[in-house]
């Protein structure tokens, strides 16, 4: 995915990436290690190395510009908790 190698500096960026990680997959959880996520369907990982690597990158960018993403993602999804 590019918006898995697009590096993020910014405020807007760090949601819009969220939201784009969200939408695509609403399970994922930025404290996840991206090398353990498994599809319940075919039990095979996710995300190859170089992508979990990347999408380690962005989250490490995400969290200089939120305070706390996983508020941020149960706002999106108006999740009440």
């Amino acid at each position: 995915m590019k918006y898995f190698k697009t590096k993020i500096t910014n405020i807007t960026e760090s949601k819009t990436f969220l939201d784009q990680l969200q939408s695509a997959y609403p399970m994922l959880h930025p404290e996840d290690d991206m090398t353990q996520i498994v599809n319940t369907k075919t039990l095979k990982r996710t995300f190859t190395d170089e992508q979990a690597s990347d999408l380690h990158d962005r989250y490490d960018e995400v969290y200089t510009f939120l305070d706390d993403p996983c508020e941020y993602i149960i706002e999106i999804n108006n999740l009440d908790i």
